[in-house]
C-alpha cells in the first residue's frame, strides 16, 4: 500500500480533481542508484500523480519505472521516452484517463553535439481540451558555453508557434548552480538567458534546499545550490490560476546511499 505522502497536497489535489495538474521531475541518477530502489520508491512515495518527468533512466528501466509509477494507482499511465541517449533515457510518464498524447520529439537545435536534446511532449487536456507542452531537459553540466548555448535554444523555442500560444511546462536538471543563501546574484548565466523578459518564470518553491547531493563515502552534501527547476512560460501564467512547487525532501535522503539517488524530486501542481 502506498505511504501518504505530502498528505495535505494530495488531498488538495484530490477534491478538485481534474481541475489541477500535479507533476513531478525527478533525476533518478542512471548507472548510479539500483532501479529496483528506485521503481520501489516510485510505487510507494508518490500518488495520484499526472506528470512524472524522470531524466537519467537506464534504457533497460523504462517499463520498470512505468510500471512502478502506475502500481496500487486507480489511474491508467502510458509513457514516452527520449530516443536519445543511449544507456540514459529521458522518459514522460502520463495519466492518460487525463491527457491524449498528440505528439512527442525532441528538440535536437540543442543537442550541440553530444548533450541531450530536450524531450517535448504535447498533450490535449481531455478535461477541457486545453493544449500544453511538457518540456525535460538535462542541460551541460561540465561545459558553461554549452549550457548557455542550450538555453539560448530554448528561449528561442518558447518563443515560436504554436508553443507561444499555449501553456508551457519545461522541467528537469538544468546545472544552474543556483546558491541557497546567495542565489539572486550567484547563478549559471544559462537561467538569466532563459528567463529574460519574463519568456520561461522559476516556479521557486517557498523553501529552498539543495537538490543535488555531491559526497563521498556518506560524508556531507559538498554543494548547497539548486540544479533541478520547474520553468513556466508567460501563457501558463495566464491559464492557471495558481501554481506552485517545492522541492521534495525525505527522511534520509541526503547523503545518499550507494543506492539511490543524488537528487531530490520536484513536485509542481498547477490549477484552473
Amino acid at each position: 500500500m502506498k505511504r501518504v505522502f505530502l498528505y495535505l497536497f494530495m488531498m488538495s489535489s484530490i477534491i478538485v480533481y481534474g481541475q489541477d495538474i500535479k507533476l513531478v521531475t525527478w533525476n533518478v541518477q542512471s548507472g548510479e542508484a539500483t532501479p529496483d530502489t528506485i521503481a520501489e520508491q516510485l510505487t510507494n512515495d508518490f500518488s495520484a500523480v499526472d506528470i512524472f518527468c524522470l531524466l537519467e533512466v537506464p534504457s533497460n528501466s523504462i517499463e520498470k519505472y512505468s510500471n512502478a509509477i502506475a502500481e496500487g494507482e486507480s489511474i491508467n499511465y502510458a509513457h514516452t521516452y527520449a530516443e536519445s541517449g543511449g544507456e540514459d533515457r529521458m522518459i514522460i510518464v502520463y495519466n492518460e484517463d487525463k491527457f491524449k498524447l498528440d505528439s512527442t520529439w525532441e528538440l535536437t537545435d540543442m543537442r550541440l553535439v553530444t548533450y541531450r536534446p530536450m524531450l517535448v511532449a504535447q498533450f490535449s487536456d481531455k478535461d477541457n481540451g486545453k493544449t500544453i507542452y511538457v518540456g525535460v531537459n538535462h542541460l551541460a553540466r561540465g561545459c558553461d558555453y554549452c549550457r548557455q548555448a542550450q538555453s539560448r535554444a530554448l528561449y528561442s523555442w518558447l518563443g515560436q508557434y504554436p508553443q507561444k500560444k499555449s501553456p508551457v511546462f519545461l522541467v528537469g536538471d538544468y546545472n544552474y548552480d543556483w546558491d541557497i543563501k546567495k542565489g539572486d546574484k550567484k547563478h549559471n548565466k544559462g537561467y538569466d538567458i532563459l528567463t529574460n523578459k519574463g519568456r520561461a518564470k522559476w516556479l521557486r518553491p517557498s523553501e529552498l534546499v539543495t537538490t543535488q547531493c555531491s559526497s563521498k563515502n556518506g560524508s556531507a552534501c559538498r554543494f548547497n545550490s539548486v540544479l533541478d527547476f520547474v520553468f513556466v512560460n508567460k501563457i501558463a501564467q495566464e491559464v492557471f490560476s495558481s501554481m506552485s512547487s517545492e522541492i521534495v525532501v525525505r527522511n534520509g535522503d541526503f547523503p545518499p546511499s550507494e543506492h539511490t539517488a543524488d537528487h531530490r524530486p520536484i513536485l509542481a501542481e498547477f490549477s484552473y
